[in-house]
Order: C-alpha cells, then sequence, then structure tokens
C-alpha cells in the first residue's frame, strides 16, 4: 500500500469527505490503509469531540505515519475554524513548515497560550521558552509556573531565565517596557542560534497589529511607520497576526486554555491601554468594524511601502 504523503494539500479529499461522525475506519478507507493498521488508535470514534481531544495523543508509535497525519488532520480541520485559519495563515504567508524547528515565545499570558496549543495541535516541532522579567513579584514567578507545566504536558523542550529587567532599564536609560522587549528578543536568538531553531514564534494577534498602526500615527510617523507588524521579519514570526483578541477568548474559552492575566495591561497609563481600553472603543461607536478596516489598512499600506522601497532601490542604482 502506498500512504499519502502528510501535506495539508494532500488531504483535499479528506477537507471535502470528513464532517462531524466520520469515523477513523472511514478515514482510513479514504487513504487507502488496511483496516488492521488502524488499531493503534482503538476501534473507531463515532463523535467529532472524541476525535479532536482524544485521537492525536491516541495514535501511538506502531501506527502508520499516514494514519497519525490522518487523525492530526481531522482533529485540525474538522468543525475546527480556529486551528484551519491558524494553518491557512502560515501557508498563505509561507511562515513555517511541519520540518522548521519552531522555538515559541510563551509568557503564559492567552495569545502565546493559544499559539502554543495551535502549533501543538497542527503537529510542528516546537520548545518554548519563557521570560521571567521579575516585574511582578510572585504573579511572574507564577507566569512561569504555569507555563514550566504546559511545556511539561506537550513534553516539549523549555528555557527559562530571569532577567533584572528594571536594572537594565536604568543602566541603558530605557524605559522597561523597551528593555523587556530588548531582553526578550537577545534571549530568544541566543537560544534559537544554539538550539539550532529554525524560527522564533510570538503571539502578536491582528489588535495589537492596529494598536501599534494607531500609536505610531499619534506619534507621528512615515509610511512605514503605517505598515503594522509583518507576518515574517527575519526569523521572527507572527502566525496570530489574522485572529482579534476577541476570537483568540472564544477559543481558549472552548479548548479551556489556561492563561495568565497582567494586571498591568489594564493600566491606561501606558499609552498601548490608553488606544486598547479607551480609543478603540470609540472608534468601534463610529464603525464596528473598525479593527478589520484598520488592519486592511495597514496591509495595502504595507503595500505601497514595499512598492515604494523597490522604486527608490531602482533609482539609487541610476
Amino acid at each position: 500500500v502506498t500512504y499519502m504523503s502528510s501535506s495539508v494539500a494532500s488531504y483535499e479529499m479528506l477537507l471535502e469527505g470528513t464532517n462531524k461522525g466520520t469515523t477513523v475506519l472511514e478515514i482510513a478507507d479514504m487513504l487507502g490503509i488496511p483496516h488492521e493498521h488502524t488499531g493503534a488508535i482503538g476501534d473507531y470514534f463515532n463523535d467529532y469531540d472524541m476525535i479532536k481531544s482524544v485521537g492525536v495523543p491516541a495514535v501511538c508509535g506502531q501506527a502508520p505515519q499516514a494514519m497519525k497525519d490522518a487523525a492530526t488532520f481531522v482533529a485540525c480541520h474538522c468543525n475546527h475554524g480556529a486551528v484551519a485559519d491558524f494553518l491557512e495563515y502560515i501557508e498563505k504567508n509561507n511562515l513555517c513548515g511541519t520540518d522548521d524547528r519552531i522555538l515559541l515565545g510563551v509568557s503564559g499570558g492567552i495569545d502565546s497560550m493559544v499559539m502554543t496549543r495551535l502549533f501543538i495541535t497542527g503537529g510542528f516541532k516546537t520548545a518554548m521558552a519563557h521570560c521571567n522579567f521579575c516585574l511582578r513579584g510572585t504573579e511572574s514567578d507564577n507566569d512561569e509556573v504555569l507555563v514550566a507545566k504546559t511545556a511539561e504536558a506537550y513534553n516539549v523542550p523549555f528555557f527559562v531565565k530571569k532577567f533584572d529587567t528594571s536594572g537594565f532599564a536604568r543602566e541603558n536609560g530605557i524605559s522597561v517596557q523597551m528593555a523587556a522587549r530588548e531582553l526578550r528578543y537577545q534571549w530568544f536568538e541566543e537560544i534559537r542560534s544554539a538550539g539550532n531553531y529554525d524560527l522564533i514564534a510570538v503571539g502578536h494577534n491582528l489588535n495589537d497589529n492596529i494598536e501599534t498602526l494607531l500609536i505610531n500615527l499619534v506619534r507621528g510617523t512615515g509610511l512605514k511607520g503605517l505598515t503594522g507588524m509583518k507576518p515574517i521579519s527575519n526569523r521572527i514570526i507572527r502566525p496570530l497576526l489574522f485572529a482579534t483578541r476577541a476570537q483568540i477568548e472564544e477559543y481558549s474559552k472552548q479548548e479551556k486554555i489556561p492563561f495568565r492575566e497582567d494586571r498591568s495591561n489594564l493600566d491606561i497609563k501606558y499609552t498601548r491601554n490608553k488606544i486598547r481600553h479607551v480609543l478603540i472603543p470609540l472608534l468601534k461607536e463610529i464603525n464596528p468594524g473598525i479593527e478589520t478596516i484598520l488592519n486592511d489598512t495597514a496591509e495595502r499600506l504595507s503595500e505601497t511601502s514595499d512598492i515604494v522601497s523597490r522604486y527608490l532601490a531602482i533609482v539609487g542604482k541610476e
């Protein structure tokens, strides 16, 4: 028997032919896998929710790889829009492949915890890295505990480091927020390089993107400042830029994904929080679709910026 490859494209017929109630044996028939090879995942699951929650981890090492791939595909795609959207966004923007080794930056907040679940469900090769910035006492330590337990539950490598963020900020004459950002990405890159990881994934979402656009706008900026975040820049990927904060919250609720709340995210003395909690709600009163509109605008401006950059590069050579 020739088994089908593991790419999502190879399972187009499964996407068309599977739905709630599709059994593992039916999936085996679609893939041309003999029924005797499906014993590793039990007889069959008539209920989709059981396939989703049990199917993938229940596929033991004796099962053919195509059967494992099929179980992963069904768990990701059958009536499971969030994961399908996640994989589609990755493919559309050519962010990564299943052979890539990806270092996940995980704070313990809702975005990075959801991102982690999506990568794990999608069958990617991952490790998790957590920065303890030691800014919130026991709350910071509890963030670290949650991420460590999650890495253990997913059986993936885990890296953690404590930082004197306030001291670094004072020594370099920068804000604590900027210090945390510099320390985070510098350490992530050190791990990536030393551990031969291909990419670093962070959990920025669509709302983060439009908040960045608005921050730059009110401070004054050029064209590049209005383009928002890139799905990929150097070796850093942002696979959640397609999802709003509300969508991420809904997925977390449905999947019962634990996460930690950073109370400082509610403090409107910070510009980003004031835009998030004050300005955007006001804009939504004017236009309820403002999030999508601003995100689409940032994408169009990004395309325009690329055109301008290419043109200037050509002119500069003349």
